[in-house]
């Protein structure tokens, strides 16, 4: 007996080479089993003003019709029109704020939205300003893809759970969990262990630091471990990286082949990211692969 789906929104992103979300969440439909597919909504929500510049274009339900032709094509071009049940256009007088709303109404699990920079472009700005909002407020997972995303370029390698063994990252194991199961694919936990490079080798030698860094890797497995079988996935294989956490995350996600890459959050407040980086934030905003950013509360 099939189990009621979940629902999916995925924003839809009408600018040219910008369909990335759409792609990876045809990707996913088509790699899950038939019993465990999602329902996917395409979104593409109006801002207010601009829909209120392009009234010299025609009345409103003119705009409102060409708009939607638009996302139909989008999504027919990205190769993924049947995997979406459904698609609408709405005005709102922001998108985050519209697209948060929806999935509260209509109970959705997840979100899935595109970022601003592609998969080899650089510049200041990266996410972008909806993927951002809907990153740091967090009610329920949020799976950032690179506009440019091509999935016939992912790996067929793990999902990866970038991960810290406390309660942040709770949820994101759960999710990342569901996931793996779904797709058929192992799960690998990723963690990073800090050794002190910039100024220890004045004070220590080689061998005090290869002790050091043993020590701290022996430790952090053990923690790993006891987490993993507090939460029911003993089994689960550990992956520790030393270094840069984002940089060597990403390098294990790199080197693994993921399709996918899972983190929880912080929810660091607005004085809390003056003085930390959100590694989320960071992974989200960096990743050649879509980034799932997870609340520590999911699947409770």
């Amino acid at each position: 007996m099939k189990t009621k789906s979940e629902q999916w929104i995925v924003g839809v992103d009408l600018r040219q080479r910008s369909d990335g979300a759409v792609r990876f969440a045809g990707w996913l439909w088509r790699a899950m089993a038939a019993d465990v597919r999602p329902t996917l909504h395409g979104v593409h929500v109006i801002e207010s003003a601009q829909l209120k510049a392009l009234r010299q274009f025609g009345s409103r339900a003119e705009i409102e019709r060409r708009v939607a032709g638009e996302v139909e094509l989008t999504i027919e071009r990205a190769g993924a029109a049947e995997a979406f049940e459904r698609t609408a256009v709405i005005e709102h007088r922001r998108v985050d704020v519209h697209l948060a709303e929806l999935a509260e109404g209509i109970g959705a699990t997840t979100l899935l939205v595109g970022r601003v920079s592609g998969v080899d472009q650089g510049g200041l700005i990266r996410l972008g300003t909806v993927a951002r909002r809907l990153v740091r407020a967090l009610r329920r997972p949020v799976i950032v893809v690179p506009p440019d995303l091509d999935p016939a370029q992912l790996g067929p390698g793990p999902v990866v759970l970038a991960a810290n063994a406390g309660e942040s990252s709770v949820g994101a194991l759960r999710f990342a969990a569901d996931m793996a199961r779904k797709l058929g694919r192992e799960l690998v936990c990723v963690h990073v262990i800090h050794v002190p490079l910039d100024y220890a080798q004045l004070y220590w030698s080689d061998a005090a630091l290869a002790k050091h860094r043993d020590e701290q890797s022996a430790r952090a497995f053990r923690g790993l471990k006891q987490w993993l079988t507090e939460h029911d996935h003993e089994d689960t294989r550990i992956d520790l990286r030393a270094g840069s956490e984002a940089d060597a995350i990403l390098g294990a996600a790199s080197e693994l082949r993921a399709p996918l890459l899972v983190c929880g959050s912080r929810r660091l407040g607005g004085l809390e990211r003056v003085v930390m980086a959100s590694v989320s934030v960071e992974l989200a905003a960096h990743a050649p692969i879509p980034v799932a950013v997870v609340p520590p509360e999911y699947g409770e």
